[in-house]
């Protein structure tokens, strides 16, 4: 994540590059390119210096741009979330007529990881299109589960590391909340191992179904996965990745 101002001072070319693309400004037709490709913006000029636009600089070198309108802060992630998202997956685990609905991601090619508890003492295990998935391993302490797919093509996602994670950062959660596949939400780190615990505590509300979504930080490396939340207020527990690599 980056926050961007961006200005131009008149009578000048800039050229310069951001998140890895080449941007050209030119003050005397007031054009914007990028990569080459001319880019529709309306530049504001304010004591002779101009201004591009944020939103429309930033969306188009593939960032997102959200605005916090209590904190009135403007955060930029060029962290490709759609793409993560396909990593990602929606699972159902069944046993005779109950069952559980979870979240899953691709650890591996053909590796899924997800949590126990959604996945233990259940015979039948399944995605959102049907395709049938076997219990590899389980740790019911760590309350987490790997399950193997026939799809050997999606990509995994890049794992990262837990223990950089610290208190305040934010980080990227992709879960599928009643049924919603692959949701793409926020929240804050507010502790690390509350009383002990192996897991690490967030700020960020969640719904059934997201157990055993996926965390990323924001550079997009997984960090984690969703074990809970807790009941009437918007703090859920992450499972960390270090963790995890540890016990299975």
């Amino acid at each position: 994540m980056k926050k961007l101002l961006l200005g131009v001072i008149l009578t000048i070319t800039l050229t310069t590059t951001v998140y890895g693309a080449s941007y050209i400004f030119n003050d005397a037709n007031s054009t914007l390119y990028v990569n080459g490709s001319k880019v529709n913006c309306n530049p504001v000029t304010y004591n002779n210096t101009t201004y591009l636009p944020l939103r429309t600089v930033a969306e188009t070198l593939g960032a997102e741009v959200g605005y916090n309108n209590t904190t009135k802060q403007i955060d930029i992630n060029t962290v490709n979330t759609q793409k993560l998202a396909e990593s990602c997956v929606m699972l159902f685990s069944e046993k005779g007529t109950e069952g559980h609905q979870g979240s899953g991601v691709y650890i591996d090619y053909g590796k899924i990881l997800s949590c126990d508890h959604v996945t233990n003492g259940n015979t039948k295990h399944f995605t959102s299109d049907k395709l049938d998935l076997t219990l590899d391993k389980s740790n019911s302490t760590l309350d987490a589960s790997i399950l193997d797919s026939p799809n050997k093509d999606i990509k995994p996602v890049k794992i990262g590391d837990s223990d950089e994670v610290k208190v305040g950062d934010k980080v990227i959660l992709i879960t599928s909340p009643k049924g919603e596949k692959n949701k793409i939400t926020y929240a804050n780190v507010l502790e690390r191992y509350p009383n002990g615990e192996k897991e690490i505590l967030l700020w960020g509300k969640i719904d059934n179904g997201s157990s055993g979504g996926a965390c990323f930080n924001m550079q997009g490396e997984l960090v984690g996965i969703l074990a809970n939340g807790l009941d009437g207020s918007d703090l859920c527990a992450m499972i960390p990745i270090n963790d995890i690599r540890k016990e299975l």
